[in-house]
């Protein structure tokens, strides 16, 4: 690079300006990661450009200019990506960016493991702890062939899209992604929790890690099956049948006052919420096969005929029964709200008895059914007697309360369970303990996926075939897990700042290289100078002399 003061004014033919802005700060970042080498050594490519290179084009494509997979070598180009890297930008075309998003979805958990164990090392991010989420992506378009995209339960209310279900885990140590996985857009959550455990103790190593997801991943068999591979696991449990039954008898003496708030997250609100807790060791029912081992002994015993293929296996996680107080006053409120919407819906059917087709018994009867389908969530507390003859007929309206007094014992009620050892915890550290890390952990990755939706959004766009859309996926993972890991940093090194991603970006949104073009038709490139403020920032996180290297090296001819 030629230096500035050295060029004759008058052989300038025209100067341009292009705005790095801030990737000159995220790619010595994500080049810390070493991802153009994971990429690389997993999927080999013999082509000008290497996966490696265009995947790490891409994830930078997806933080700073997450719109629909397009034009990405004109945008690569317009940010100076291309003349930093000494790319063409014509070689980053359509195909180009399909092939590598398929290459590297076929290996993606090579991957990410080698991306996760590298933030490990060198950020010393902390794995014993892993929060695990769903949330549904959809798109547009004909998919007539697609295995992944199909109609399912839409979290982004889109029911009449096809989507792909994305499960991804994060770390409770900066809620950075380290895994995740698309699934067929009808899959059920439950089905998901046990590959991934398997999953994540094949990354990192071990299964000795505590894995936290929501109520809709619980189930009995899922818990037995990460116990008996070594593992912890914490999450709600629905209440149904004789659990739910058991449950709603316990007396009120039981439950103790937890010290855990989140005051600071409902601070708008008039009071916080009171959690008080109750510890119980449910037993919980699990139906499996018999081992070949056990079905021999099992002929042996009854000899020929009729012989059972199944048992029942037994678990017995530590439960902590949380009482809710504001849960407890919402769902009163929402159920007598229900029951006063039902009973006016009711009034006006008795006041239409006896005048027109409602002289009818049988169509009244049909219209109290249609009521109550539309009522559903009040129908059971209501008692609703039709009694007379045709243009005789009388409507009588009662409550039940039995059933609500009976269904009121649960209001606020809801059942944790964990196999982490109680240790020489007291049952109300215990309890309280169970109740921080899953608020905590639910709170952050609902956080992450937020950021998946709004910050880093993955745009609906025809990909043809289902590799393309997984590779999409991954980039997008890959992209939050540098925004979530360069926020961890920040915090760690830079708290009094608060620096969120989007502040990190907003520091460097006018940091520039201006171009001269030459009447010889030589190019002399002239980046902006740090300011003390981005100088300051790459320093604390040891970014300062790979970026300027990067910009050396990229602007050296």
């Amino acid at each position: 690079m030629a230096p500035l003061l050295s060029v004759p004014w008058q052989e300038v033919e025209r100067k341009t300006t292009e705005v790095l802005g801030s990737v000159v700060f995220t790619l010595p970042f994500i080049q810390s990661l070493g991802l153009q080498q994971a990429v690389d050594q997993h999927c080999p490519y013999d082509g000008v450009l290497s996966h490696g290179q265009v995947f790490v084009i891409i994830v930078l494509n997806r933080l700073h200019s997450p719109h629909p997979l397009y034009k990405v070598g004109e945008w690569a180009a317009e940010v100076g990506l291309t003349r930093l890297l000494h790319i063409d930008p014509a070689a980053l075309h359509d195909d180009r960016l399909a092939d590598t998003l398929v290459a590297v979805y076929r290996h993606q958990e090579a991957i990410q493991t080698d991306l996760t164990l590298t933030a490990a090392e060198r950020y010393g991010l902390k794995l014993e702890e892993i929060h695990y989420d769903l949330t549904s992506v959809f798109f547009r378009g004909l998919y007539a062939a697609s295995e992944l995209l199909r109609h399912g339960h839409s979290r982004d209310n889109k029911p009449a899209e096809v989507q792909v279900i994305l499960g991804v885990s994060v770390s409770a140590d900066g809620d950075v992604p380290v895994r995740s996985q698309v699934h067929p857009g009808n899959t059920a959550d439950v089905t998901t929790q046990v590959a991934n455990f398997h999953a994540l103790a094949r990354m990192l190593g071990t299964s000795d890690f505590l894995l936290t997801s929501d109520r809709s991943m619980q189930s009995a068999a899922n818990m037995l099956a990460i116990e008996r591979a070594g593992g912890r696991f914490l999450g709600p449990l629905s209440l149904e049948g004789s659990l739910a039954r058991a449950v709603a008898r316990l007396p009120e003496r039981l439950f103790q006052r937890l010290p855990y708030t989140d005051a600071p997250a409902n601070q708008n609100k008039k009071e916080p919420a009171v959690y008080r807790g109750a510890y119980i060791r449910p037993s919980l029912a699990v139906e499996e096969a018999l081992t070949p081992e056990e079905k021999a002994s099992e002929r042996a015993r009854r000899g020929p005929g009729r012989r059972r293929t199944k048992k029942v296996t037994r678990v017995r996680p530590h439960g902590i029964v949380i009482w809710d107080s504001q849960r407890q006053a919402q769902e009163g409120q929402e159920r007598e709200r229900a029951i006063q919407r039902y009973e006016q819906a009711l009034q006006l059917a008795a006041g239409r008895l006896n005048r027109r087709r409602y002289k009818e018994r049988a169509y009244v009867q049909e219209r109290l059914g249609v009521l109550a389908q539309a009522h559903q969530e009040a129908a059971s507390f209501v008692k609703v007697q039709l009694q007379g003859e045709d243009g005789g007929l009388t409507l009588q309206v009662e409550r039940d309360q039995v059933i609500i007094d009976e269904v009121a014992r649960l209001d606020g009620k809801w059942l944790l369970v964990s196999n982490e050892p109680l240790s020489e915890r007291s049952k109300v550290a215990y309890m309280d303990w169970a109740l921080e890390r899953y608020k905590k952990g639910h709170r952050r990755v609902e956080g992450r996926m937020r950021n998946l939706k709004s910050d880093i959004p993955i745009r609906p766009l025809y990909l043809h075939n289902d590799e393309r859309i997984g590779g999409l996926c991954l980039a997008h993972i890959v992209a939050l897990m540098v925004f979530s890991l360069l926020e961890r940093e920040c915090g760690r090194k830079l708290a009094e700042e608060k620096l969120t991603f989007k502040r990190l970006i907003a520091i460097w949104s006018v940091f520039s290289l201006t171009v001269f073009q030459l009447k010889s038709g030589e190019q002399v490139c002239w980046p902006d100078d740090f300011t003390p403020r981005q100088e300051y920032l790459l320093s604390a996180l040891r970014l300062l002399a790979p970026a300027q290297e990067i910009l050396a090296r990229g602007l050296s001819p």
